[in-house]
């Protein structure tokens, strides 16, 4: 059964929008849309999406641009080690871990994406990235 937006509870097509004006919330990819929503449910602790269907701004082949990426700050103090369990049960195949995102008094955020093959990359305070097998 597709997933729609009445099916939602945490999140609103808003909450995706192009920071640019482009690309609308409400054409996000709805399996990216659902596992968020079931994440959210898991953790029992707001998120704060920063990024979803941008059409510029991230890496040049980036899955924003199709709707298939988000970034996001788990409103919680709970380690990032602890957040990061819970996203790979939500069955997210890229996540990109950034320690230095801000939001409010939240430290540490969070990219999500559906890729076909899985990734995991940690963002260093250098702005390096190190990537990990999954």
């Amino acid at each position: 059964m597709a997933i729609e937006w009445k099916d939602i509870k945490h999140f609103a097509a808003q909450d995706f929008k192009d920071h640019y004006g482009v690309n609308k919330g409400e054409d996000m990819n709805m399996e990216v849309v659902g596992r968020l929503d079931s994440l959210r449910d898991w953790i029992k602790c707001p998120i704060q999406v920063t990024a979803g269907y941008d059409s510029k701004g991230h890496s040049e082949m980036s899955y924003h641009y199709r709707g298939l990426a988000v970034d996001i700050i788990i409103c919680s103090l709970m380690r990032l080690r602890e957040q990061w369990t819970y996203i790979r049960t939500a069955g997210f195949e890229g996540i990109g871990i950034y320690p230095n995102w801000k939001y409010k008094i939240y430290s540490g955020g969070f990219h999500l994406d559906l890729r076909d093959i899985p990734q995991l990359w940690r963002r260093a305070e250098d702005g390096s990235y190190k990537y990990f097998l999954p």
